[in-house]
């Protein structure tokens, strides 16, 4: 399965285009909103077979405008995707997943990319390259084609 995975933010989003059977990155970036969304509704990500979009999830907190903003983004690129419905992962689930804890922090999550990749400092190999939010995005991607994977199975 070929994901294309976002980690959306008020201005710029990081993303992935992530092969889970051949397990590469066949593209990533950290884009400005406006340029990401035009890429998406012109279809120059169609390669994917799905979108994935980390999900804003609520805790117990007010939000600021930032937070509404990043939102507002969300929807937008869900509403660019042809494709069937795109797909939308919380942070929790993905650090639970990954991590197995929602308390995770980003450099656990971090952590956890480089042990399963069996990446170094020295040898980067399928990180390397990527940004932060590129990282989170590649995060998304992995919870998701994992999780799908392990529901085709369960479903046999």
């Amino acid at each position: 399965m070929i994901v294309f995975a976002l980690d959306p933010g008020t201005r710029e989003t990081g993303w992935v285009v992530y092969d889970s059977e051949r397990v590469c990155i066949l593209a990533h970036g950290f884009d400005d909103n406006e340029t990401l969304l035009l890429a998406i509704r012109n279809g120059l990500l169609s390669k994917a077979d799905e979108m994935v979009c980390e999900k804003l999830e609520g805790f117990g907190i007010s939000v600021g405008e930032e937070t509404m903003e990043t939102i507002w983004w969300s929807g937008r690129f869900g509403e660019a995707w042809r494709k069937p419905p795109g797909v939308r992962v919380g942070r929790k689930t993905v650090k639970l997943h990954l991590c197995g804890t929602t308390s995770a922090r980003d450099s656990h999550v971090d952590e956890a990319l480089r042990c399963r990749f069996g990446v170094t400092k020295k040898h980067p190999g399928i990180l390397k390259g990527l940004g932060k939010h590129e990282r989170a995005a590649l995060s998304v991607a992995l919870t998701h084609a994992d999780r799908s994977h392990k529901e085709g199975l369960d479903g046999v």
